[in-house]
C-alpha cells in the first residue's frame, strides 16, 4: 500500500532504490492490464528483469502498453510477426509458448501462443530480428501457473494449461542460433508463416536460479 503523498513530512519514507522503483513500475503495469513476460523487461519477474531506474521500460513493455492504449500512428510505425508452434510428433498446437523476436541491436519483443499454437507479435520496431520459441518454466512454489500468468479459458471456464515440455528452437528449425535466419521487419508490414515444429522434452533441469558475487 502507498500513501497518496509519499513526500509528506513526519512519516518514515519508503525506499527509493532501483528495486523499489522498478517494483512500483511493474505493479502499475499490472493495473494497466499487462501480464508477466520472460523477455527481460519491467514486466518480467525480479530475477529475469533487466531494466534500471534510469531506463525502466524495455521495448517489450512499450509494445505491450502501446497495444493496449495505442497512440496515433503507432501501429503504422511498427511491424508484426505471425505463425504457429506445433509439436513435431503429433502436429498439435502448443499452448502458451513464448515466441520472441530478438533484434541484432538487442531489442526483444515477445508474444505467447494461443491454445491452437498460433501467435502474433505486434508493435515490433523496424529492423532485423531472430525469432525463437521457448517454453515457460513450471510454476514455482506458491504459483498456480508459470509466473502467475493468467491462462486462457473457454466459455465453460475450462482452462488451457501451458505446455512447458519442449525444446527451445530458433527459426527456421534449429537449436543453434548461429544457423538461425533473421527476418526483416518493416513498418506497417506483417511477416507471416514464421512456424515452428518443436521437439518434446521431459522439462528443464534448472529453470529458476539466482547467483550473487562480490568484487
Amino acid at each position: 500500500q502507498l500513501r497518496k503523498d509519499l513526500t509528506a513530512a513526519g512519516y518514515q519514507q519508503s525506499s527509493y532504490t532501483d528495486a523499489f522503483f522498478l517494483t512500483l513500475v511493474h505493479e502499475f503495469g499490472h493495473t494497466l492490464g499487462l501480464q508477466h513476460t520472460f523477455t527481460s523487461a519491467t514486466m518480467s519477474t525480479a530475477i529475469t528483469r533487466a531494466t534500471t531506474r534510469g531506463a525502466p521500460l524495455a521495448a517489450d513493455d512499450v509494445s505491450g502498453i502501446s497495444l493496449l492504449y495505442p497512440a496515433g500512428g503507432y501501429a503504422a510505425s511498427t511491424g508484426s510477426i505471425t505463425g504457429q508452434v506445433i509439436g513435431a510428433a503429433n502436429g498439435a498446437g502448443v499452448n502458451l509458448a513464448s515466441v520472441v523476436a530478438l533484434s541484432t541491436s538487442g531489442v526483444a519483443i515477445s508474444g505467447m501462443t494461443r491454445p491452437d499454437g498460433t501467435y502474433e507479435i505486434d508493435g515490433i520496431p523496424p529492423g532485423q530480428y531472430y525469432i525463437y520459441v521457448h517454453p515457460l518454466p513450471p510454476p514455482q512454489t506458491g504459483e498456480a501457473t508459470p509466473a502467475n500468468i493468467v491462462i486462457p479459458a473457454d466459455q465453460q471456464k475450462d482452462i488451457f494449461t501451458a505446455n512447458t515440455s519442449f525444446v527451445t528452437q530458433f527459426f527456421p528449425g534449429t537449436q543453434d542460433w548461429t544457423q538461425a535466419v533473421p527476418a526483416s521487419v518493416a513498418a506497417g508490414n506483417v511477416i507471416k508463416n514464421v512456424n515452428f515444429a518443436v521437439t518434446a522434452s521431459a522439462g528443464p533441469a534448472v529453470y529458476a536460479m539466482e547467483h550473487y558475487g562480490t568484487r
